[in-house]
């Protein structure tokens, strides 16, 4: 495990853009390339607070989980294999940015970052976590946060191994300042990334996209600019394993929102050894396909 610092700041400030961009030699495998996504890990903290606000393996939280796949949204974007977030991250007195190797080969980067020194109030500090799942049974949980703040939105990797399409039928739920009942309950997995009645194809918009798509298994991003859910103590969002948490497979998240201090990412990064989906029957039947 090697972890290197990319950023400081001391004094206050704002990050407007970080990018990210892997370094390949020609002869990198492609399976070393998208291996690199789950075994570098982004972390980030704010004030010097001892836990990280960010803590999520690098492809994630720059949507590109599975593979490098090029897009642009309002926030996030792949131009290029040049990963880079557009995500506000302010500060009033320390910031620090790293990025951790939990792989066995070395790795090289290039990061480039654009910040201003100056503040505009009310300070919200950006926070992401990271978690995964491998069965059913039980709902998801996507992240769960303590503070007053503002869920920015998620991106969710979704792969079916049942051989059914239960996985996709599961529906979100998001549990604001401890109520113990849903605030909110949607009607399935692709409605709340607006591609309802199953996806159409590929794509990639401001506020949504879709960048993996074969039978049972899709990889989405949602931004929630336009339609923030703000929390005055805390919020939990969690999403079904399938109808009624009866479906078979894999799900992960990367999920962003802010809030008005620094805390914990509470974030579930599982070791290397169980950290990429698991390869089976109907992973090796849609192959094709997801090329």
């Amino acid at each position: 495990e090697r972890e290197v610092v990319l950023f400081e700041g001391k004094g206050a400030g704002v990050i407007h853009t970080f990018a990210i961009h892997p370094l390949f030699d020609e002869d990198t495998s492609a399976v070393s390339r998208s291996r690199l996504l789950r075994e570098l890990v982004l972390r980030a903290w704010w004030e010097g607070d001892a836990a990280p606000s960010v803590e999520v393996p690098l492809g994630d939280f720059f949507c590109n989980g599975l593979h490098l796949r090029r897009f642009i949204s309002t926030a996030l974007a792949n131009e290029g294999n040049v990963l880079l977030s557009r995500f506000p991250m302010p500060w009033r007195r320390h910031a620090r940015i790293s990025l951790r190797n939990d792989g066995a080969e070395m790795r090289r980067v290039a990061v480039a970052v654009e910040v201003e020194e100056r503040l505009v109030e009310p300070l919200q500090y950006f926070h992401a976590s990271f978690a995964d799942a491998r069965s059913g049974g039980q709902p998801f949980r996507i992240f769960r946060t303590e503070g007053k703040g503002v869920f920015a939105g998620c991106y969710l990797i979704a792969l079916g191994s049942d051989g059914s399409w239960n996985i996709l039928e599961g529906d979100e739920r998001f549990y604001r300042d401890g109520s113990m009942t849903p605030v909110h309950v949607g009607t399935g997995l692709e409605d709340y990334f607006n591609g309802g009645w199953y996806y159409y194809g590929l794509m990639e918009r401001p506020f949504h996209g879709l960048l993996e798509k074969a039978a049972m298994r899709t990889a989405q991003y949602r931004l929630q600019a336009a339609d923030p859910v703000t929390f005055e103590k805390s919020l939990q969002m969690v999403m079904e394993f399938g109808d009624g948490n009866r479906a078979q497979g894999y799900m992960s998240a990367a999920a962003w929102w802010y809030q008005d201090r620094p805390g914990p990412a509470g974030s579930r990064i599982p070791s290397r050894a169980h950290r990429f989906p698991p390869f089976d029957t109907v992973a090796f039947a849609s192959a094709m396909c997801e090329l």
